[in-house]
């Protein structure tokens, strides 16, 4: 619309004129139109106007400078919007009411016209700034940007290397490349930029990220590559890759003193390959090109968090001020061994995950919540606000977990959560059964439940449906077995779940029946191959999949 006014450039456009970023409310006169001829070789309207909610008298608080452009290259919006007043409006209108108001509204289009009309019979020295030295700072504006080549924009549309492909390079595009295995075939070859974790730093005296690519030539496998991206010249170049293994878990990455730090899990020795859970740390330097492995060491027991539950108590802020629940034991936190996290508050209940760093960095991140309606006094939103930005944290000699704010600002300060099992001990003196030693607040187990896939919601905000839910069932055994028909075929698998609501699925056999072209069995399949925890509200089921990259959504069966 607005490239149409620029080339049409009538001399008395009816509004609503086109303006960005659009308003909740209408721009319902425009007055002293103008068309302004930019240094670069844009253009753009300046007019004088409002954005009314409701039909009412034109008011001077409400009146504004409004100018749309566009640059010469057509690449940028030029937006401004500033406050004015004329001495042609009142100064004090008088209120309308009643019969005046009726009469007012019933000729409302008449008096838009009217003012309209006497506005542009003004000069533009009646308004107040002149109208003349605002069009002459806007011809004063020339756009210019720059663009950083590593930023996850240009990442997501660069070449990467592959030896999965013919030529050994792959053309990103919104950060996926798809190839047919072959002519006629259904499998593809699929290599998607993970989103996160990235790391950004200098190696080599170059600007320059680490990132995760995900391979997948067409079978079951994930493999996830550890890729080096480098500045030259201006433009993100791919330089060098290293395998990290197939379905790892990547929880962290670090660039400094040129070398690059990996955290992640892998398949340990009773792993199936859907579920790992060996916590590995790598460490690779770039020598000649290549990405070499200097450093690794594998083991669990530096995580201090790892299986234990907390409850809030008070955050102390540096500048002397203390926030406390309201409600006493309302506000936990329980880590899970395998990453996942889980926070309940005094309103909704998040699950997400977790991951340490050296000199016990910490970063936790809720992906899926509960969705009760809270009242104003609610401290839920605040409490996984401050958690969710905590940088660090320390375990004093007292038990207390500080989690650390950033810029040192303060600390949110839990003590360990009382389980079931420690008040049975207390109450009779002796340890209490194993099946007892859960928190309070455990997810409910999936055993012996039965679900209907309703969609699946990524977080690029696509979404994939069935066309029958009743054709997508999701069966959990009471013995870990697990069975899924997936519209026109049946798989086997098994599955683990832990009470802090992290869930893992091994999906291992299947028949093998054609299914209708628009049938949605490979995206079920592939998303039960991905994950990583749920969440079971007012009786509906949701599974969030790896990498924060969307959630599940089931119904009870019919």
């Amino acid at each position: 619309q607005l490239e149409t006014l620029l080339s049409e450039r009538p001399a008395n456009p009816a509004p609503r004129l086109p303006v960005l970023p659009q308003m909740s409310a209408t721009n319902d006169f425009a007055a002293q139109v103008s068309y302004l001829d930019l240094p670069d070789g844009g253009a753009g309207v300046r007019f004088v106007g409002r954005f009314a909610q409701d039909v009412s008298p034109i008011e001077n608080y409400q009146l504004r400078y409004l100018f749309q452009g566009l640059s010469g290259d057509g690449q940028f919006l030029i937006v401004a919007s500033l406050p004015i007043t004329t001495t042609a409006l009142p100064a004090d209108p008088e209120p309308l009411g009643g019969d005046a108001y009726d009469e007012f509204a019933a000729n409302y289009e008449a008096y838009l016209a009217e003012t309209t009309a006497t506005f542009d019979a003004l000069a533009v020295t009646d308004f107040t700034p002149n109208l003349d030295v605002l069009d002459a700072m806007l011809l004063s504006v020339t756009p210019d940007a720059s663009a950083n080549p590593l930023a996850p924009r240009s990442l997501e549309n660069m070449e990467v290397k592959s030896e999965l492909t013919a030529d050994g390079v792959a053309l990103l595009e919104n950060g996926v490349y798809t190839e047919s295995v072959a002519p006629d075939s259904a499998s593809v070859i699929e290599i998607q930029l993970l989103p996160s974790p990235m790391a950004y730093g200098t190696l080599d005296d170059q600007d320059a990220v680490a990132v995760l690519l995900a391979e997948n030539g067409g079978g079951s496998g994930a493999f996830i590559n550890l890729a080096l991206i480098v500045d030259q010249g201006g433009a993100p170049v791919h330089v060098a890759s290293v395998p990290l293994g197939d379905r790892v878990q990547v929880q962290s990455l670090e660039m400094a003193d040129n070398q690059i730090t990996v955290g992640m899990l892998t398949q340990g020795s009773d792993d199936p390959l859907c579920c790992p859970s060996q916590p590995v740390t790598q460490i690779y330097a770039l020598q000649d090109g290549v990405l070499v492995l200097v450093n690794e060491t594998t083991g669990s027991a530096s995580s201090m968090l790892a299986g234990a539950s907390w409850v809030w108590t008070q955050t102390q802020m540096n500048d002397g001020t203390v926030k406390s629940p309201t409600t006493q034991d309302a506000f936990t936190l329980t880590f899970g061994d395998e990453g996942t996290v889980s926070a309940t508050t005094d309103c909704n209940t998040f699950i997400g995950s977790y991951t340490e760093g050296a000199d016990r960095d910490l970063a936790i991140e809720f992906v899926i919540s509960t969705a009760m309606a809270c009242t104003d006094e609610t401290q839920a939103q605040e409490f996984i606000a401050d958690v969710t930005s905590i940088n660090s944290y320390i375990i004093t000699d007292e038990g207390v977990l500080a989690l650390l704010l950033p810029f040192d600002s303060g600390s949110i300060l839990f003590v360990p959560a009382v389980t079931e099992a420690a008040i049975d001990e207390t109450a009779t003196g002796e340890a209490a059964t194993d099946d007892k030693a859960e928190t309070a607040e455990a997810s409910p187990s999936l055993a012996g439940t039965t679900w209907n896939w309703v969609q699946s919601q990524y977080s690029n905000d696509t979404v994939a449906a069935p066309t029958e839910t009743a054709d997508y069932i999701l069966m959990f055994g009471a013995d870990g077995a697990l069975t899924l028909q997936d519209d026109c075929n049946v798989v086997n698998g098994t599955y683990t779940e832990d009470a802090s609501g992290a869930l893992r699925i091994d999906l291992q056999t299947s028949t093998f029946a054609a299914c209708a072209p628009d049938s949605q069995h490979d995206q079920f399949v592939l998303d039960l191959s991905n994950v990583a925890s749920y969440l079971v509200q007012e009786g509906n089921l949701f599974i969030a999949l790896k990498y924060d990259s969307g959630v599940m959504a089931f119904a009870p069966a019919e």
